[in-house]
């Protein structure tokens, strides 16, 4: 056997498919932290770090929104920039040659960061604790049942029109609410 030949248990290195995303958020989170670290005279930190407070503000905002994917990428970004900005500019473990000299309005604007992500993920966590996502059990609708009637008190639709029950509609299968079909994107002729 050949030193070429590959072992059938040699599998490709499977990779997630963001790590363009997370170079450019990386990117963008390292030069708005340098731009943020700089004194004042040089750049207008002062301007830029309330605007890194309302990102991080906003991002946390909008955290578990499916239409801001990005979201916990830049704060996970964020956190890490933050603290490794915190860790080079303390005498912990650094000699004074990679030490990073930074003002101390940008070390108190990157603890400010570091606590609301921080007390976001432990209130979020809480809530979890005290009340975990329970899900009612999926129950099976006999097909050969006839057209059934929607009630108005049934439509949980997130579009909020419950007077709206003459148009398709889909029946959840876990909470047994219904849903418009032209709001959740599903044609009569899908389902």
């Amino acid at each position: 056997v050949s030193g070429a030949a590959k072992d059938s248990w040699d599998m490709p290195r499977l990779t997630s498919g963001t790590a363009g995303c997370e170079a450019i958020v990386n990117m963008f989170v390292s030069g708005f932290a340098k731009r943020c670290a700089k004194k004042g005279e040089e750049g207008g930190a002062s301007e830029f770090r309330p605007v890194l407070t309302h990102l991080v503000e906003d991002m946390l905002q909008v955290r578990f929104d499916p239409e801001f994917p990005a979201a916990d990428m830049l704060l996970h970004a964020f956190c890490k920039k933050m603290s490794q900005d915190l860790l080079r500019c303390s005498s912990i473990g650094t000699d004074r040659s990679t030490r990073l000299t930074a003002e101390s309005t940008y070390l108190t604007t990157a603890f400010s960061i570091l606590s609301m992500i921080s007390s976001s993920i432990q209130a979020n966590l809480r809530c979890h604790k005290e009340s975990p996502l329970v899900l009612p059990q999926a129950t099976d609708i006999d097909e050969d049942e006839e057209e059934l009637v929607v009630e108005k008190t049934d439509v949980k639709c997130f579009c909020g029109r419950t007077n709206l029950t003459d148009v398709f509609m889909i029946d959840c299968d876990r909470c047994h609410g219904w849903f418009h079909g032209s709001c959740i994107g599903i044609t009569r002729e899908n389902a």
